[in-house]
């Protein structure tokens, strides 16, 4: 049994940013500021 990615997150108290493009500055600043 398998469960979803977020959760394993959140059991572990990080917050899940999503899939993001490392290679763009912008979209990690704005995940990052969230």
């Amino acid at each position: 049994m398998c469960a979803p990615l977020g959760a394993l997150y959140s059991n572990l108290d990080i917050k899940y940013l999503g899939p993001i493009d490392g290679h763009d500055q912008q979209a990690m600043e704005e995940a990052l500021e969230q």
